[in-house]
């Protein structure tokens, strides 16, 4: 593994990331920017069946409104 950090820069940046946070770099993931990190959060806790009815997702009113459009979008897929 250590071979791959040089060589990585991804890694090297999830390495960071983790010392900065105090979580291993195995728990983090790099996305390309806030609607896509979204969008994965809340279609991964859709697929394990996390998000349905009745449940509540918080945002503030300082999103972007594609982050908006995003969790509306999660949301009603999974009023199953």
């Amino acid at each position: 593994m250590r071979d791959a950090f040089f060589l990585d820069p991804k890694a090297r940046a999830r390495e960071a990331a983790g010392k900065f946070l105090g979580v291993s770099a195995d728990e983090l993931a790099l996305v390309r920017n806030p609607t896509e990190s979204v969008a994965t959060v809340l279609s991964s806790l859709a697929w394990q069946r996390r998000l349905g009815p009745g449940d509540v997702v918080l945002t503030t009113e300082q999103g972007y409104g594609a982050v908006a459009l995003a969790v509306e979008q999660w949301c009603s897929r999974s009023a199953w």
